[in-house]
């Protein structure tokens, strides 16, 4: 690795370290319940184009989540996906005239 490309990556670590909570990198939620504790990060890919993967923060309400995503944790295979599900007690409601992307909404609000 040369030394622009070292500079390079570690500056967009900077920049998006501002952005994207990341506690650490793994295999499956198992490492990031290990490394973190039970119910706070799952392992998913560091974005769409790097399969860098890393433990997250679980979406917490009112933020974007991916609709029928695994559930959490994912212990036998990898999250194919750059956003982990939403926190016990949410569930990820499809957005109006969307069936992908959602936002994470009480289990008991949902409709």
């Amino acid at each position: 690795m040369t030394l622009l490309q070292i500079l390079l990556f570690s500056s967009c670590c900077f920049f998006a370290s501002g952005l994207m909570p990341i506690t650490g990198f793994c295999q499956s939620d198992a490492d990031c319940i290990h490394a973190d504790g039970d119910d706070i990060s799952c392992c998913a890919q560091w974005n769409v184009k790097m399969p860098i993967r890393v433990c997250k923060s679980l979406r917490k309400e009112g933020q974007v989540c991916k609709v029928n995503t695994p559930d959490f944790p994912l212990l036998e295979r990898q999250r194919n996906s750059f956003l982990c599900p939403c926190h016990g007690g949410f569930e990820c409601q499809p957005l109006e005239g969307k069936y992908r992307v959602g936002k994470c909404k009480a289990a008991e609000a949902a409709v």
